[in-house]
């Protein structure tokens, strides 16, 4: 059974299993504390050859690399998110807060999040593909010393396209592919 899509940034996302998919920007955890917290779309269990937490942040467009101080405000607001969504989704699977009621659904309960892989994930509706290296190079910078903290691996910051979402199943159409 499917939980449906999640629409951001002009973007169908999904469908989801159910209990695989958890919106963080209308969790009731995620509303008792956003002041001053900017906050990820939502995390998604994928379960593939290889299970992954996937945190994901979509938006239409990108300032080109070139276009400063734009482009790192950018992917510091970028980087902000995603990595308050990962740590949100930690934070609720320890229980952390327990006092808001807020509870992971049950896919996310039958993973191990210590030894899954876990991705960092933006997706950017209007990119062309050539102008993706850029961005996710710089993205994978700001984000290096969180990746090096959590041990996430080389290949757990990923900036795509509408299309390349559409390739690796996050967004419906194409069959999945390994990201």
């Amino acid at each position: 059974m499917a939980a449906g899509t999640i629409t951001e940034s002009g973007m169908d996302f999904g469908p989801f299993a159910d209990g695989d998919v958890f919106q963080l920007e209308t969790s009731a955890v995620y509303k008792n504390i956003q002041e001053g917290v900017q906050m990820a779309e939502f995390v998604v269990v994928e379960n593939g050859s290889v299970v992954r937490l996937v945190t994901l942040e979509a938006k239409t467009s990108s300032p080109r690399a070139e276009n400063e101080p734009d482009f790192s405000s950018y992917i510091e607001a970028v980087s902000s998110k995603l990595m308050n969504g990962f740590h949100l989704a930690h934070a609720i699977r320890l229980g952390r807060h327990h006092k808001v009621g807020e509870v992971l659904p049950l896919g996310f309960h039958a993973i191990d999040f210590g030894t899954c892989e876990h991705r960092l994930l933006l997706v950017i509706k209007n990119a062309q593909k050539e102008w993706l290296p850029p961005i996710q190079d710089a993205l994978r910078i700001a984000l290096r010393g969180h990746v090096k903290l959590w041990n996430l691996g080389p290949r757990s910051v990923l900036v795509l396209n509408e299309e390349g979402a559409r390739k690796n199943g996050f967004i419906k159409g194409l069959g999945s592919e390994d990201a």
